[in-house]
Formats: structure tokens, sequence, C-alpha cells
């Protein structure tokens, strides 16, 4: 695999969340389920995990940290993963949903995880545990939504 920048990591995440945050509006707008609507209410706040992150850091440490490169890429193709944007809006079920989210919560958590093992530096490490410890409340949460059998 080639190198790659956390730069360029964070830039792949960041399209897929644009392209997740589009279809939770679709779906929230094409479903009659309010169970639906409110979990898509909830998991598009996912993509503020970054933006939260990022906060804690000055511009400039930022952009420095953006061009610190990987020893290795890591295969992020969650679009392939996350089954469920594929398939027409009416036809997605809650429970289909919320399994989805869940798998593509575990798959980000491997990612950051895979991050953590490369020397990425003391800024690198906090930016991906801080990713890292949401992504693990976050799918504590659809984890409960689904042993209660929220749909």
């Amino acid at each position: 695999m080639s190198i790659v920048s956390i730069g360029e990591l964070l830039d792949r995440f960041s399209n897929f969340e644009d392209k997740l945050e589009s279809y939770y509006a679709g779906l929230r707008d094409t479903t009659e389920n309010s169970g639906v609507r409110l979990l898509t209410y909830y998991l598009s706040k996912h993509r503020q995990h970054l933006k939260e992150v990022e906060r804690g850091f000055s511009s400039s440490d930022f952009n420095k940290l953006s061009q610190v490169e990987l020893k290795y890429d890591l295969e992020f193709n969650v679009e392939r993963d996350f089954h469920v944007i594929n398939r027409p809006l009416k036809e997605i079920t809650g429970e289909e949903l919320l399994k989805a989210a869940a798998d593509y919560d575990e798959k980000l958590i491997h990612w950051y995880e895979k991050i953590l093992l490369q020397p990425i530096g003391k800024d690198g490490m906090i930016l991906f545990q801080s990713l890292l410890n949401r992504e693990k409340r976050d799918i504590v949460m659809l984890k409960k939504m689904l042993a209660m059998n929220y749909f």
C-alpha cells in the first residue's frame, strides 16, 4: 500500500460522512416511521465528532498534523460495507439502519485502532484516541437500542 497523510485519511472519512448526512436526510424525508426519523437525527450528529475533536487544536497545529504521513495506508471502503446506502430509501427498516450504523461504528473503531498503532506523534495520538473514545460511546448506545428491540 502507498504512503498516505492523516489529512488524506480524514478527507476520505469526511467525504463518506457527507454522503451519510445526505442519505440520512433523504431517509428522514422519505420514511413515515417516526422512530427511523428520530434515529436519523441521532446518527447525523455522528458527523460532528471530527469537528469537535478538531476544535481542540489550533488551526496551525491541525494543519501540521494533517501532513503527518502514516507508514502504510489503511483500506477505508465503508461505502461498500455500509450496504444500506445503495438501497432504495423506502425499503430500509429501522432495524437495518441501526445494524448498519453499529457496523459502521465498529469499522471506525477498528480503523482508528490501526492508525494508533502507527507512529503519528503526540497530537495524532490525541486526535485518534479522542475519535476512538467517541465511537466507543456511540456503539454502546446503538447496541443498547438493538438489544431493546427499538424497532
